[in-house]
C-alpha cells in the first residue's frame, strides 16, 4: 500500500492518509480506517435504495464465492473481452501505462485484472466485502500488485482530487437516486483531460417491456412514481434483483454530466452482444438487429464524459 498510498485521502476532511498495520490514519482528523487483507475499509452506514442494492450484490457475491463460480466467470470475460465492449473502453479511453484507472462497482474486478498490465494503477471500489475478497484473491493469485481495493461508498471515494486517468462504471450510477451527486464525485476526482464512462440503460422500448422483469424505475415524470409504486410497495423488490434500477433519457444523461462540469459528453450503444433467448426463435434475427441499429431498442447506453 505505501507505494500507491499518496493518491487516497481522508473522505472525512481530505487530509492525507498514513499507514500503520492494519489502519490508515488522516494526518488531519486522525480519522481511522480499517486496512485488512489488503482491503481499505471506509463504507459508511447505508441508507435509502443503497441498502436495497448492497443486500441484493452482498447475496450474490456469497453465492458466488461458495460455489466457486467466479473462476469460470472470470475466463468468460477474459475470452469475451473484446466481444463485450473491452475494445471499445480502450478506444475511448486511450489507455497507456501511465493510466490511473478506477472502476466504481467493481464487484469481482474482472476488468482490473484484464488492464492492471496495461496501467499504472488500477482501483476498485464497491460495497460487497464479499466481491472485493475475491477480487483480492484472484489478484495475488495472478501476481497482481498495482492495485487498490477500497470497500465505500462512491459518493464518498477515499481519492484525492484529480487523481484518476480513466473512470468506468458497468451499470452502476442507475442504483442510485441522487445521480448527480454521484457523477459529480466522479468529476471530482477526475485528472484535467480524464475520462469517464458509464454504461447505463436508458428509456426506451427495452426499458419499459423486458427490463421490467428485473424491476427497472423509467427515471421520467409519473412513470418514475408509477414503477416505484409497483416494484417496491405492490411487489416487495421481488423482481429488483440487481436492486433499484433506473433507466434514463438521453437529454438527462447529457445534462446531468454537463451540469457537474465535463466538457464533452457523448452517448453511445455499447458494444456487447444482444441476448433475447426469452423470445420467441422466430422473432429474435429482428430484434437483434433493433436493438443493434434503433436507439428505442438498445440494451445499453455507453455514456462518455470527457473533462
Amino acid at each position: 500500500m505505501n507505494e500507491f498510498i499518496d493518491i487516497l485521502e481522508c473522505n472525512q476532511c481530505g487530509g492525507s492518509l498514513i499507514q500503520k498495520k492494519d489502519e490508515l490514519t488522516c494526518l488531519n482528523c486522525g480519522f481511522k480506517y480499517g486496512y485488512r487483507d489488503e482491503i481499505i475499509r471506509t463504507l459508511p452506514v447505508l441508507k435509502g435504495e443503497k441498502v436495497l442494492s448492497h443486500r441484493k450484490w452482498d447475496e450474490f457475491y456469497k453465492k458466488w464465492d461458495k460455489e466457486k463460480s467466479y473462476l469460470k466467470g472470470f475466463e468468460e470475460a477474459k475470452s469475451s473481452y473484446q466481444k463485450n465492449g473491452g475494445g471499445q473502453l480502450e478506444r475511448e479511453s486511450n489507455l497507456n501505462k501511465n493510466t490511473v484507472y478506477l472502476e466504481i462497482g467493481c464487484g469481482s474486478f474482472f476488468l482490473g485484472q484484464i488492464l492492471a498490465k496495461k496501467c499504472k494503477l488500477v482501483i476498485g471500489i464497491d460495497f460487497s466485502l464479499k466481491a472485493l475478497e475475491i477480487a483480492r484473491k484472484m489478484l495475488k493469485d495472478q501476481g497482481i500488485k498495482n492495485f487498490i481495493l477500497i470497500h465505500g461508498d462512491i459518493f464518498k471515494i477515499p481519492l484525492k482530487s484529480k487523481s484518476v486517468n480513466f473512470i468506468y462504471g458497468g451499470g452502476v450510477i442507475e442504483h442510485f437516486q441522487k445521480t448527480e451527486e454521484c457523477v459529480s464525485e466522479l468529476f471530482r476526482v477526475t485528472s484535467n483531460k480524464g475520462i469517464v464512462i458509464n454504461a447505463v440503460p436508458i428509456l426506451n422500448v427495452g426499458s419499459l417491456t423486458y427490463r421490467q422483469i428485473w424491476g427497472n424505475i423509467p427515471d421520467f415524470p409519473i412513470l418514475k412514481q408509477i414503477a416505484e409504486f409497483i416494484h417496491i410497495k405492490l411487489l416487495k423488490e421481488k423482481h429488483m434483483v440487481f436492486g433499484y434500477e433506473m433507466s434514463f433519457p438521453k437529454s438527462k444523461l447529457t445534462k446531468i454530466h454537463l451540469k457537474v462540469g465535463f466538457k464533452k459528453v457523448l452517448i453511445k450503444r455499447l458494444e456487447c452482444p444482444v441476448m433475447l433467448d426469452f423470445l420467441p426463435k422466430i422473432v429474435r434475427p429482428l430484434f437483434r438487429w433493433l436493438a443493434i441499429n434503433s436507439q428505442q431498442f438498445w440494451p445499453m447506453a455507453l455514456v462518455v464524459a470527457k473533462k
